[in-house]
């Protein structure tokens, strides 16, 4: 959609243009960790790769989900509401070293 526009020449704002490359910059990365992935798993002989985990608060787990969803949900407001003092969450971290970050998180 976004490269449609791009390539139509209707996008006349340098900013636009700039978001719109951004945003099929991420999803690129994304589909592309996403296809990685699959292709990881799908491999006969496919042994589960070791994770990293760590400690993340749920504020930052939410707070990333959000920032990779907002593109994707268009116009659509978020409102999120984090309790405090919710304990640490282990997740692997080899998603968040990522630019794209993936939902392969472990609650």
């Amino acid at each position: 959609m976004f490269g449609e526009l791009l390539q139509s020449g209707r996008v006349e704002s340098v900013e636009k243009r700039q978001q719109y490359l951004q945003i099929i910059n991420t999803e690129s990365e994304r589909l592309g960790s996403i296809i990685d992935n699959l292709l990881d798993f799908s491999r006969p002989n496919a042994v589960a790769s070791p994770t990293r985990s760590t400690r993340r608060t749920s504020a930052r787990i939410v707070h990333r989900v959000v920032e990779a969803s907002r593109m994707r949900a268009g116009k659509v407001e978020f409102r999120v509401k984090i309790e405090p003092d919710l304990p640490l969450v282990v997740v692997d971290e080899r998603p968040w070293t990522s630019r794209s970050p993936t939902c392969s998180t472990t609650l």
